[in-house]
């Protein structure tokens, strides 16, 4: 029991230090406060997992 906890916190620390931090820019709308947007570069960019179909009306949000 104690073997299998110490392999799943290895696994959690492990994924997290491979974890890539978002290149952030900041960016200001016409009508729009100030938000935050990731940039793809030589270091990062996001991966998003296959959506498959969506509804009508509907959205897919990430965060």
């Amino acid at each position: 029991m104690n073997s299998a906890l110490l392999l799943l916190l290895s696994l959690l620390v492990s994924v997290s230090y491979g974890y890539s931090p978002c290149a952030r820019r900041y960016v200001r709308g016409e009508s729009q406060p100030e938000f935050m947007v990731c940039v793809c570069n030589a270091t990062y960019c996001d991966d998003f997992p296959p959506l498959g179909t969506l509804d009508a009306n509907s959205a897919a949000v990430y965060i």
